[in-house]
């Protein structure tokens, strides 16, 4: 019981962690974001870098995509730019995940005292980021400890032997949680501390994360509705562009995560890895067939005007 209030606590202060990053960094670069993705109607490659950059700067996808959504809702963002915008925004969400599976040194007294400085410098933001950086490697340490007692625990045993039977309700329970949490980074750090120890095979971690882009999506159709017709389509389109992405690769999840153990001996860093290639390989997949889904000449600032009853 211990052991799992311990998680649970490090769970609370990675999360609360992750929010104040979010926050700190809206502060610092909201509005320059939003007038970057705005002007993100170049080409869809640039699109696509838009959406990542823009998420590795403000480590949320949810926020990216939700914000995309608006921007199509106020006529600031043509239709097919942000469905670029938001299938980049998936590959800039698998830069913390990458961070986490480093082996980075004990940093977040460092981080404390810093922000602690910085607040007395009356320097708010500074000491947030700072902070926000604490919480997150304080949060994976207390996980990291209570992790390996939970691991013995019969009914955490339970879901994993069902899991492994049935790979699919490890998708579902990332989905879920993500859901739930509103933040895939929580669950895939989750199964970053389970990896590290050797708890969860690398199949079920790997399924777990996929999960994990699918239940981040429940932001962005909140944020949908209530909206014209271009809004909802970019909120929808993110659901079933998440989904499919999980489907298509599901039957061959298993050589996948084979091809993952290529790429590290780490467990953890092949789940790091594994959630990267797999966004990488839907944008590939998707990429082609999106001017055949959506015509350009349809997509325009005019058009999505028209579908929301703005007038110009």
């Amino acid at each position: 019981m211990r052991a799992l209030l311990s998680f649970v606590f490090g769970g609370f202060l990675f999360f609360a962690g992750m929010k104040l990053l979010v926050w700190s960094l809206r502060q610092f670069s909201a509005n320059r974001i939003t007038k970057h993705l705005s002007k993100a109607a170049g080409s869809s490659w640039q699109a696509i870098l838009s959406g990542t950059v823009a998420t590795c700067l403000m480590q949320s996808s949810s926020l990216i995509t939700s914000v995309t959504v608006g921007m199509v809702e106020a006529g600031l963002c043509p239709l097919t730019s942000a469905i670029y915008i938001t299938m980049g925004a998936n590959l800039g969400s698998t830069l913390i995940p990458q961070i986490l599976a480093s082996n980075l040194p004990p940093l977040e007294v460092f981080c404390f005292i810093t922000a602690f400085i910085f607040a007395v410098c009356k320097k708010k933001r500074l000491a947030a980021l700072a902070s926000s950086l604490g919480l997150l490697m304080a949060g994976m340490k207390i996980m990291s400890v209570a992790a390996a007692p939970i691991a013995e625990h019969p009914l955490f045993r339970i879901m994993l032997m069902a899991m492994c039977e049935k790979p699919l309700l490890a998708i579902l329970f990332g989905a879920m949680g993500a859901a739930a949490l509103q933040s895939s980074s929580l669950v895939v750090a989750t199964l970053l501390v389970m990896a590290r120890l050797q708890v969860v095979p690398p199949v079920i971690a790997i399924a777990v994360a996929l999960g994990s882009n699918v239940g981040t999506c429940v932001t962005a159709m909140l944020a949908a509705v209530g909206t014209g017709k271009a809004a909802k389509t970019v909120a929808i389109f993110h659901l079933v562009y998440n989904s499919a992405g999980v489907i298509l690769i599901y039957p061959w999840l298993e050589p996948f995560a084979g091809l993952m153990a290529w790429t590290a001996a780490d467990i953890a860093r092949q789940v790091a890895n594994a959630h990267t290639a797999f966004n990488l390989f839907s944008i590939l997949a998707a990429w082609p067939f999106i001017p055949l889904i959506f015509n350009p000449k349809k997509g325009t600032l005019q058009a999505v005007a028209n579908n929301i009853g703005l007038k110009h």
